[in-house]
């Protein structure tokens, strides 16, 4: 006998009765089943051992490495895959990549198994929504309802007797959800939030302060403050922000002072402050020419003039007399200001702004 073929034997019979040795090798949790939490090389489910395995198993090569699984009846191939679904290992991902897959009938889109012949948002291919009426055998189909029967997820809009997507029935929607008929979506039942795509009870259980979701009884959540603001909250100024427990801080809020008016600033209640008016001028409230002023922070139009003639005839001039009726027919007809108040104007005076 050749040494050569005695260093093969002696490596064989060593690892056969020096199981020890191996079982102490362990490389973590393994994803057959019978390597358990502690899974050692050479036993089920885990790696192989420079191509071998103990207890008559075999060593396959799967997508991510060597593994052992049973052989005999159960592998007639001996390609390392018994069942003869393209995933050695048996973990449902035969390619390796961390994706399963789809069942039979279904596709992979946006991360979700979808039916594409019956998907209104991936109608005949991922990424197709159908706009029109509903998907059905992969195309867009619109039915008329009080003829044909709505298939799938979807609903006979009366209004315009047509399937629309949607759902009518709780048996359309999945699970511990019912249909709203009001929107026509899938919901929890009252008194219960959707949370982790499970309908709950108590918020408590679920709402994360610091999600920047408002969720339960959170006032708020990093910068989503629910469309509150320190004004809505009862303050004069300020800028509202969120703690981080999830409740409101006022501490830049604040009331305007007494003596605001006289600070060159516009504050909530003033119309005007010294000589700023907000973009308001004589000519933009109606009047023809002249300056507006500012008494104790309100406007006054003293020193504009006004416009000339009737406001219900033809005047030959341009605007007349009442300035708020100029600033609405004017702001609809620039040639009454500009020009003449004509006919027209008369006629948009009287149907559009309230009469002369």
């Amino acid at each position: 006998m050749n040494i050569t073929l005695l260093r093969f034997q002696f490596s064989i019979r060593s690892l056969l009765l020096a199981p020890t040795l191996l079982l102490g090798v362990s490389l973590g949790a393994c994803s057959g089943d019978g390597g358990g939490a502690d899974c050692s090389v050479g036993t089920e489910g885990c790696e192989c051992f420079n191509g071998v395995c103990l207890g008559g198993l075999f060593c396959a090569q799967g997508p991510t490495g060597s593994v052992c699984i049973p052989t005999g009846n159960d592998d007639t191939t001996g390609d390392g895959d018994p069942t003869g679904d393209g995933d050695p290992t048996g973990d449902g991902d035969p390619t390796g990549d961390g994706d399963p897959g789809c069942g039979a009938g279904l596709s992979m889109c946006g991360g979700s198994c979808v039916d594409t012949q019956t998907s209104n948002e991936h109608c005949g291919d991922c990424d197709s929504p159908c706009d029109a009426g509903v998907c059905t055998n992969g195309s867009c189909a619109v039915i008329d309802c009080t003829v044909d029967e709505c298939p799938g997820f979807s609903y006979c809009d009366l209004a315009s007797k047509q399937c629309l997507p949607g759902c009518a029935f709780d048996s359309q929607c999945d699970d511990d959800l019912v249909c709203d008929l009001v929107s026509h979506e899938c919901a929890c039942p009252e008194e219960t939030v959707l949370c982790n795509d499970v309908c709950i009870f108590e918020w408590e259980e679920c709402q994360t302060c610091g999600n920047g979701v408002i969720e339960g009884d959170e006032d708020c959540d990093g910068a989503s403050l629910g469309g509150e603001s320190c004004q809505t909250l009862g303050w004069d100024m300020g800028s509202l922000s969120c703690t981080v427990n999830c409740t409101f801080n006022t501490a830049n809020c604040d009331d305007a002072p007494p003596d605001a008016c006289g600070n060159l600033q516009i504050d909530q209640g003033e119309e005007c402050d010294g000589n700023l008016f907000g973009g308001k001028t004589c000519a933009s409230l109606g009047y023809q020419q002249g300056s507006l002023s500012c008494m104790n922070c309100t406007i006054s139009t003293v020193n504009c003039t006004p416009y000339v003639g009737s406001c219900c005839a033809s005047n030959g001039s341009p605007g007349c007399t009442k300035p708020e009726l100029v600033m609405c027919v004017c702001a609809l007809d620039a040639y009454c200001c500009n020009t003449a108040w004509d006919s027209t104007c008369v006629n948009v005076a009287n149907n559009s702004c309230g009469g002369c």
